[in-house]
């Protein structure tokens, strides 16, 4: 629209695109925006579960960019944004909510080097999890494999149940992919961006109304997640 303005002189084309990105970028809004999804679910502790067959750890930001996939049995690990995943779901095999731990192998790694489910694997054996208790499923790239490969295992494997973990604001699509599970899929929310409703949010007063870069991110990822129900409501019903 900014470019457009370029060459029609409108100001209207001009204001549009700069009213947006005020509106997205005010936390007010953003946590509006991010709350509708994060909501959906509610969150509740590891005894409030049935027992289930498995308990499957959406992958995707756990460990972080600089992680050293070659250090030996997790011993040096960088964690990354979504590193509450890992935690949760490693909670609830420990807590004997899930007997099978599943770990997302993720996308191709380096060659010589373990992919982000390998070395998951390893952390999970150094914290007491069975490696018998431990799968990686097969390499995924998003969400929508990641649905197939556990729906290929719960199939074989005969599970009734699955313990699914995570972001809270990424679970509305997932739960979408993940309904040709054979298994009931059980949904396990984590990670929130934003407070509870009532609670008070990082920002106060005036702020709220002001446009911030960090409110502007979480408005983006709220809008993709949007953008991605739509999708695979069309390519995927």
């Amino acid at each position: 629209m900014l470019a457009a303005a370029l060459r029609w002189r409108s100001r209207t084309l001009i204001a549009l695109p700069l009213a947006l990105l005020w509106i997205l970028g005010t936390p007010v809004v953003a946590d509006t925006v991010m709350r509708s999804l994060e909501d959906r679910y509610t969150w509740r502790p590891d005894a409030a579960y049935a027992e289930a067959d498995a308990v499957f750890v959406l992958g995707g930001g756990i460990l972080g960019p600089r992680d050293r996939s070659g250090a030996p049995s997790g011993i040096e690990v960088e964690w990354g944004a979504s590193a509450d995943r890992f935690e949760r779901a490693l909670s609830l095999h420990l807590s004997g909510r899930a007997r099978v731990l599943v770990l997302s192998a993720g996308a191709p790694g380096n060659p010589g080097e373990p992919g982000d489910g390998a070395r998951l694997r390893e952390i999970a054996i150094q914290r007491g999890v069975p490696p018998e208790s431990v799968i990686v499923t097969r390499e995924v790239l998003n969400t929508a494999t990641e649905a197939d490969a556990l729906t290929e295992l719960a199939s074989r494997l005969h599970w009734k149940r699955v313990l699914l973990v995570t972001s809270a604001f990424h679970m509305p699509r997932a739960m979408r992919l993940f309904r040709k599970c054979p298994a009931e899929v059980v949904p396990v929310p984590v990670d929130y961006q934003t407070p509870a409703a009532g609670m008070p949010s990082g920002s106060a007063g005036l702020d709220q109304y002001l446009p911030q870069a960090e409110a502007l991110f979480r408005s983006e990822r709220a809008v993709r997640e949007y953008w991605g129900i739509l999708f695979y409501s069309v390519v995927r019903n």
